[in-house]
């Protein structure tokens, strides 16, 4: 059974957001202020878990070395994405 790429898309995407909202600066611009030291700790476990789901989801593949390859193509999709989006979200810090 060959996985969907949408939720591989996904979860690359939400892992990557959550590593993104794990730092204080992206912190600050989308939710308005810094996090406390746990909650990002846990988003940033919750984004490498999900990155490592997206590489199970992928190594699932019929051709492990394939799967591997498409696992770091759809990382290269969904980063670029989150990092050409972060700077039109709407800033919460005061700055514009």
């Amino acid at each position: 059974m060959i996985p969907d790429n949408g939720a591989i898309l996904c979860c690359a995407l939400l892992g990557f957001l959550a590593l993104a909202l794990a730092m204080s600066r992206h912190a600050k611009q989308v939710l308005g202020g810094a996090l406390p030291a746990p909650r990002r700790r846990a988003l940033r476990a919750g984004g490498w878990l999900l990155l490592v789901f997206a590489l199970a989801l992928c190594i699932r593949r019929p051709h492990w070395d394939v799967g591997l390859v498409a696992w770091l193509g759809w990382l290269s999709v969904a980063g670029v994405a989150v990092a050409f989006s972060l700077p039109y979200w709407p800033s919460r810090s005061g700055r514009s």
